[in-house]
């Protein structure tokens, strides 16, 4: 539904299946899908059958465990106690090269929450936290990054329903009025012409752009290197790679993608 989704105050254990003839029991936090005796011929032949039949049964699935008698009978009794906290990142989905959720899902997913949930204010998480599990779930709305959308977008979503959200502001990007590095960089890979890059700190390596996978397996390499860096190293890298993409001036054009002071007094 959203980007990430947690449950905050719950108990520190998740709910798998393992192998359909093993029942279901509790994994614990990384620990394997796939027990220790299962031989690789029958672990592959297992995941092979996930990777057919997921397209079909998910949408399935997601409708009847959505379905309201589901919802508030079944998932009350197997609802850990807590708060689900939503993580929401750009919801506007109207211009090439930032992906974002786009308004209309984001309506009805807000929708579909007022009605099945409840959304609660900030100020109310230590209210719920060790409430016990009830037919409409507690929910918490954050929406990280500060990004135009949340004033033109998300605001006037939750005045619609009457609800309220947190919003984690980059403050330093709001001053210099910039874009989260990572964005860039997102964009510069989607919209480049080049045919091929290499990057300086890996000169043996060269990456061709040629594909989606390409460039996303690019861009990962990219990321998770300058992640690592100081800030100042990292912004002189992230130049040197948007030099090579021939994408540098064109940066400098994007429009404003982040909120400023007045957007954020108005918010």
């Amino acid at each position: 539904m959203a980007t990430r989704c947690a449950v905050v105050g719950g108990e520190n254990r998740a709910w798998r299946p393992f192998l359909p003839d093993r029942g279901l029991c509790y994994r614990q936090p990384g620990q394997s899908r796939y027990p220790k005796n299962r031989s690789t011929f029958q672990t592959r032949g297992y995941r092979r059958l996930v990777h057919v039949l997921k397209p079909v049964l998910k949408p399935v699935l997601k409708s009847f465990f959505s379905s309201r008698p589901v919802w508030h009978t079944a998932g009350a009794m197997l609802r850990p106690r807590g708060v689900y906290v939503l993580m929401y990142h750009r919801v506007d989905d109207s211009q090439a090269g930032f992906h974002g959720l786009g308004k209309e899902r984001f309506e009805a997913q807000l929708a579909w929450l007022n009605n099945n949930c409840t959304i609660i204010d900030p100020e109310q998480l230590d209210q719920y936290l060790n409430r016990p599990p009830r037919r409409r779930p507690a929910v918490l709305l954050t929406f990280d990054d500060g990004y135009r959308c949340v004033h033109s977008i998300v605001a006037p979503a939750l005045r619609k329903f009457k609800v309220r959200g947190l919003v984690f502001l980059p403050t330093r990007i709001i001053d210099e009025e910039s874009l989260v590095w990572t964005d860039r960089l997102n964009w510069a890979f989607s919209q480049t012409s080049a045919a091929n890059i290499c990057f300086s700190w890996d000169h043996e390596n060269e990456y061709q752009l040629e594909t989606a996978a390409e460039r996303s397996r690019a861009l990962g390499r990219c990321k998770a290197h300058l992640k690592q860096l100081p800030d100042n190293e990292r912004r002189a890298r992230e130049q040197e790679v948007l030099e090579s993409l021939d994408m540098l001036s064109k940066s400098a054009q994007l429009p404003r993608q982040m909120l400023n002071w007045n957007e954020v007094r108005d918010t």
